[in-house]
């Protein structure tokens, strides 16, 4: 008879493993380390108090059945904190690959102009043809729209996404010698606008609208 309060404290471990299954680590272990802190206790004054075997377990059974309920609403309630931490997580970590792809989309749309200009230069100081001064010219022009889409996206989406891929456009067939370069480069620039114009409720809006 003496198992009995044993038996009953396994029960209740058994359950408390069960309803904190899949649980982050962090939270599973300490609602298990506070459930078998509770069993100890019970079962330290039940023995100090020289409470029968039987009456010891039938305590534990009760107040493993009376929970329960408050144990299924404790797992309802941390799964909506978790699901709540791990989308926090990963709008910190949106954000911070946005900044990277901001910066890196900067530099690309300065370095635009600053070749285009070279090649003009270049074609006008050697009395070369038109059109290979047109070379670094368009794709200056162009990179002139790619800021003023990639700036504007936020507050007018569609225009601005309709100039970032026109530049991309431009520049890509200018510089077709460069398409081992350009095609990526451009990909990810329009890919970027994109994001920032659904961002901003681009695409649904469109969905409103029809």
């Amino acid at each position: 008879m003496s198992n009995l309060p044993s038996t009953a404290a396994n029960l209740t471990r058994n359950w408390t493993s069960f309803y904190t299954w899949r649980l982050p680590p962090d939270r599973r272990d300490s609602r298990r380390a506070e459930i078998e802190s509770d069993l100890w206790e019970h079962q330290y004054l039940a023995s100090l108090q020289r409470v029968d075997a039987t009456n010891t377990a039938m305590e534990i059974l009760l107040r493993f059945a009376l929970g329960m309920p408050a144990d299924c609403l404790w797992r309802l309630e941390t799964n909506r904190i978790v699901r709540a931490e791990r989308r926090s997580a990963m709008v910190n970590t949106d954000s911070r690959l946005m900044k990277a792809l901001n910066v890196a989309a900067l530099v690309v749309v300065a370095l635009v102009p600053i070749i285009g200009a070279s090649i003009a230069m270049n074609g006008w100081r050697h009395d070369t043809d038109v059109a290979w001064m047109m070379w670094g010219v368009i794709p200056v022009l162009a990179s002139v729209a790619l800021f003023v889409g990639l700036r504007r996206v936020r507050d007018q989406p569609g225009q601005g996404f309709a100039l970032v891929v026109a530049a991309c456009l431009v520049i890509s067939a200018v510089w077709f010698w460069l398409f081992m370069f350009t095609i990526p480069l451009s990909a990810g620039l329009i890919a970027l606008s994109y994001h920032r114009a659904k961002k901003a409720g681009w695409r649904s809006a469109k969905i409103q609208l029809a």
